[in-house]
């Protein structure tokens, strides 16, 4: 063999080496990236999330079952999950702990639209409840860019929870 063919085999094989060392590490690196970060989402989350505040079922909630409330206050979220699907109640109020309900139980895929529909609410505090519940779905399921998209809009929206807004994005 020539000297010219051993010397490309050679360099063809350090070259492949380098290549496939160098995948591994931006994969273990991506990795490391999403567990980090999904970690401090996740206590994020925790940090500033508070229940819905529903007093009572006679708190602007019409036709509310009392076990539906009775649960949501106790945190039995699969039980409130269960009784709004069994019931199919459509009331805004009770989609909005619904949704909570849903969050809390680590669904937050199937909170996230019913966020943005109530964010269309014609009950301004409703919909900003629904506004700021959003980006905390954003976060718990790790989307941090919309995340941040929303935060932003609740900051210039002068929204009910633009403080905490702010906070967050600091």
């Amino acid at each position: 063999k020539s000297t010219k063919s051993v010397n490309k085999g050679h360099f063809l094989k350090q070259y492949s080496l380098a290549a496939v060392i160098t995948l591994a590490l931006l994969i273990f690196t991506s990795i490391a990236y999403l567990i980090y970060f999904q970690g401090q989402s996740d206590q994020l989350f925790d940090k500033y999330y508070r229940p819905y505040p529903v007093i009572s079922s006679t708190r602007g909630i019409d036709h509310a079952p009392s076990e539906l409330i009775e649960a949501y206050h106790e945190k039995s979220y699969d039980k409130v999950i269960s009784l709004y699907e069994t019931l199919g109640l459509k009331n805004a109020e009770i989609q909005m702990v619904y949704a909570n309900s849903l969050l809390l139980s680590e669904e937050p895929d199937k909170a996230k639209p019913i966020f943005q529909e109530l964010t269309r609410n014609t009950n301004k505090d409703l919909s900003q409840y629904a506004e700021w519940y959003l980006a905390l779905t954003l976060l718990k399921a790790g989307e941090n860019k919309a995340a941040k998209i929303q935060l932003v809009k609740l900051i210039d929206g002068h929204m009910i929870h633009q403080p905490e807004a702010k906070e967050l994005l600091n």
